[in-house]
C-alpha cells in the first residue's frame, strides 16, 4: 500500500501574557505627560517666535528708520530748508 502524505498543520503555541511590570502604568503615564508637556513648551516658542518675526521686528524696525530719519534731517540744512519752503510756500 502506498501511503499519501497529508501535510500536517501547524498548532499554534499558546503564550502566556507577559506579566506587567508593577510600576508600568504610572512610569508611562510620566513619560506622555513629560513629551507632551515637552510639545507644549517647543509649539509655544515656535509661535512666539513667529509672532516676532512677523509682527514685532518689521514694527520696530519702521520704528527705528522713522526715529533715523527724524534725527538726521535735523541735522541736514539742506533738507530743514527744502522742507520750510514747502510748508511756507505763500500758494497754500
Amino acid at each position: 500500500m502506498d501511503r499519501i502524505a497529508i501535510p500536517m498543520q501547524r498548532v499554534p503555541e499558546k503564550r502566556e501574557p507577559r506579566p506587567r511590570r508593577p510600576h508600568f502604568d504610572g512610569e508611562r503615564a510620566t513619560e506622555i505627560y513629560f513629551t507632551v508637556l515637552t510639545i507644549l513648551i517647543l509649539g509655544m516658542i515656535v509661535g512666539i517666535g513667529a509672532y516676532a518675526i512677523n509682527t514685532l521686528i518689521p514694527a520696530w524696525q519702521e520704528y527705528q528708520s522713522q526715529e533715523w530719519q527724524r534725527s538726521h534731517s535735523s541735522r541736514n540744512p539742506a533738507y530743514l530748508q527744502g522742507d520750510e519752503s514747502r510748508s511756507h510756500s505763500p500758494d497754500r
